[in-house]
């Protein structure tokens, strides 16, 4: 249940490529996001793949490709790739805030690699103390941890950044399910009913909690 909403939500867009770039790279990797937002990630990958094997980028331009192929891997569960490109990108721009994010979220995935995971999202905190979506991640590990105090710190100030963001709520909500806190948790999960996309409310996980709180049928 801890996992199932915080990809949906904290992983951020493909990035840009700067106009420096040259135009086959460019063109591909543009072509590469669209192909990612329509959800064709294995052709995206083949795209980003051939825009960083090209020569062609640097700098941030690389980093970027390198972050959209980690999106699309991780899009996969091809955890282990993920991690590699999101290492590649910070290689070509250690100042990629959504890379260091993305790692955090990455690393995430394996309670082992917990403290690694916490080491990245405060790495793009420092770098962008306003990056809501790392607060909504490291709010996650926190709770993991059992570092409820912490979590709902985070988790607060994620909401302060982004107060529309359904699925904040939902985690949130989640975590005072978890400590058997039921009215903070239904507080939550009715902020959070109320903004989920129609999608949200029919995956298992939500339809869960929301019947028991009595927000569905």
């Amino acid at each position: 249940m801890r996992r199932i909403f915080i990809a949906a939500i904290m992983m951020p867009a493909a990035l840009t490529l700067a106009a420096a770039a040259l135009a086959d790279a460019a063109e591909d990797v543009a072509e590469a996001d669209r192909l990612s937002d329509k959800g064709r990630f294995e052709q995206a990958i083949e795209l980003y793949s051939r825009a960083i094997d090209s020569g062609e980028l640097s700098g941030y331009d690389l980093a970027a490709a390198y972050y959209s192929r980690g999106l699309s891997q991780g899009r996969l569960r091809n955890n282990e790739a993920a991690t590699s490109d999101y290492h590649a990108a910070l290689d070509a721009d250690p100042t990629l805030v959504s890379g260091w994010s993305s790692l955090c979220y990455q690393r995430s995935r394996n309670e082992a690699q917990l403290a690694e995971a916490l080491l990245a999202c405060d790495k793009a905190l420092e770098l962008d103390p306003g990056h809501g979506p790392s607060y909504g991640i490291r709010a996650e590990i926190q709770g993991m941890r059992g570092n409820i105090a912490e979590a709902e710190k985070d988790y607060a100030e994620a909401i302060r950044l982004a107060p529309d963001n359904w699925a904040l709520y939902f985690n949130r909500g989640v975590l005072y399910h978890r400590e058997n806190r039921r009215e903070e948790a239904e507080r939550d999960f009715s902020e959070a009913y109320g903004r989920a996309p129609g999608w949200a409310r029919q995956h298992p996980t939500a339809v869960k909690m929301f019947r028991e709180y009595g927000f569905a049928k």
